[in-house]
């Protein structure tokens, strides 16, 4: 089991912002933008026999601002993703060829979970958009 967590407080102790307009304003005490409230990472991996393992992965992140008003309105909500891996050891099922070699197979996102990773504000809410489901199949080789 693997769990990575952290929790933010990030806010400018002190920050006067002088605009291209001439306009200023104090902004102490918001939160910084894109800064996530929270990460939350846990994993459990397992090993099995002949050379097979697997990976299940879940992954939240906390609300994160799109600038440095802290307006409510002006965020990227919080999201989860849960995950699956599974790697295939070749030399570990009887192949010694294949020694070094595993084939593997990531499902990402598997409940297809609509969500931004980053983005910013201008005028209006700007996002870049995450992945939705999607598998990843490919081999690796140690030498």
């Amino acid at each position: 089991l693997t769990v990575a967590a952290s929790r933010s407080w990030d806010r400018f102790e002190e920050f006067i912002f002088h605009d291209w307009d001439g306009s200023v304003s104090d902004l102490s005490g918001n939160p910084i933008a894109l800064f996530p409230e929270h990460l939350l990472l846990v994993g459990w991996e397992t090993q099995w026999n002949r050379g097979i393992r697997s990976r299940l992965r879940l992954h939240n992140t906390g609300k994160q601002y799109l600038d440095n008003t802290g307006n409510e309105e002006r965020t990227i909500d919080p999201w989860t993703t849960f995950d699956i891996s599974l790697w295939f050891d070749l030399g570990g099922l009887g192949w010694r060829a294949m020694d070094g070699a595993s084939l593997f197979v990531h499902g990402r996102n598997l409940g297809d979970t609509e969500y931004e990773t980053w983005g910013y504000w201008y005028g209006e809410n700007h996002y870049t958009p995450a992945a939705g489901r999607n598998f990843v199949v490919g081999m690796d080789y140690e030498f």
